[in-house]
């Protein structure tokens, strides 16, 4: 009888996450933070912060980058870097993920710097305007105008931002617009991540008004000769897609055989771009930003703690033909949550398995408990149970 109580309890434990939320769930993994480009955009109403970090290839002493803006960036205190985990904590909470146990019931589908404060800008220096000029946090910064393409490339060749000949046009797509440039060098105090080839440098983060949320696709084309990657955490009052590029959301299955999930989920995101056409946004997950975040560190420096944010994250991969123009984005039409977690057909058959192993026990312990041997084969029915759940 003993035996018999010690089953049932046993059963009880293994039992209790199953009866909790539908499925046992063992330490989740998923897909790996792989993008080209990173960019977290904050919408604040009127103004926009943007946190954009990319990987390098080369010296780090060559490193040099153009960040166009719709409106003027006013002094240093509007540019800053921001910390690291601000991306590998977006990840964990989004990334699509798989579950080696039993398939759950979630289913599938300010920064600060230092330097001298803004001004009216320099001459012009041959159609170039240098409004202002400043370190922060390892960078040299330059905030530039100018009227022309042509003048601007000029400016950028001459002061060691070199720009690959042929791009013009894409410098004329931001000067047509009258947009400015925020050009970033590494100072001789620099904030990289990593080393070597394929290295990340500490994100840079930029606040300006704007009127319309916006990502500056369009510049990557110029440092851009395959089809990258790039990938969009944007914190809004909603859920977000874009009004210029296709946005679709991913279309992962609900269980996969448990071979390789990334390669598997891989081919379920490019099968979602070729049905969106072969360029879209793809919405990876749409959920409530959790509101103690803002108020401790990798946030407290970019959010208001006052403020409620929803969280979209797209991904896509783009060839520089399609780099066309930038992303804008708007309100979604709801704001319906979305989460990718898959789990594993083989890992919910041991799970059936283990349950229905533990649910024997109970019975044995219970109807054969007069018999000799009817408590040692209740107890190793549990333990069968046990190990498949551990399994």
């Amino acid at each position: 009888m003993r035996i018999s109580v010690i089953c049932l309890a046993l059963l009880t434990l293994a039992c209790a996450p199953m009866l909790a939320d539908g499925g046992f769930f063992p330490t989740p993994a998923g897909v790996a933070e792989t993008a080209d480009q990173r960019a977290l955009i904050i919408d604040h109403g009127d103004a926009e912060t943007l946190v954009v970090q990319t990987a390098y290839d080369g010296d780090a002493s060559g490193f040099a980058w153009v960040i166009p803006v719709p409106t003027q960036i006013v002094g240093a205190s509007a540019v800053g870097t921001a910390d690291p985990q601000v991306f590998s904590t977006l990840h964990n909470l989004s990334a699509p993920r798989y579950y080696s146990g039993l398939e759950g019931s979630t289913g599938v589908c300010g920064c600060s710097g230092s330097g001298g404060a803004g001004g009216d800008g320099s001459p012009n220096m041959g159609g170039v305007t240098v409004w202002d000029s400043f370190e922060v946090d390892g960078y040299d910064v330059a905030v530039l105008s100018a009227g022309e393409s042509g003048d601007l490339a000029t400016w950028l060749n001459e002061n060691g931002y070199a720009l690959p000949a042929g791009h013009n046009d894409v410098l004329d797509y931001y000067v047509a617009k009258r947009w400015f440039f925020v050009a970033f060098k590494i100072a001789p105090s620099d904030e990289r991540v990593g080393s070597g080839d394929g290295e990340e440098f500490r994100p840079i983060a930029l606040t300006f008004a704007t009127d319309e949320l916006v990502f500056p696709m369009c510049i990557s084309r110029v440092s851009t000769s395959d089809r990258v990657e790039v990938l969009l955490y944007v914190l809004s009052e909603h859920r977000i897609r874009s009004n210029n590029y296709p946005t679709r959301s991913i279309q992962a299955r609900r269980t996969w055989n448990g071979g390789d999930f990334e390669a598997t989920y891989d081919g379920w995101f490019e099968e979602t771009i070729a049905d969106a056409g072969g360029k879209a946004l793809v919405v990876e997950f749409a959920g409530v930003f959790p509101s103690w975040w803002a108020t401790a560190p990798p946030f407290d420096a970019l959010l208001d703690p006052a403020d409620e944010y929803f969280v979209t994250r797209l991904r896509t991969r783009l060839t520089p033909a399609q780099m066309t123009e930038d992303v804008v984005m708007v309100a979604a039409a709801n704001d319906d949550p979305l989460e990718v977690v898959v789990g594993s057909q083989l890992a919910a058959l041991r799970g059936q398995i283990a349950f229905a192993a533990l649910l024997l026990a109970s019975v044995q312990g219970v109807a054969l408990r007069r018999w000799r041997f009817g408590p040692r084969l209740a107890a190793a029915t549990a333990l069968l149970g046990i190990f498949m759940v551990l399994l």
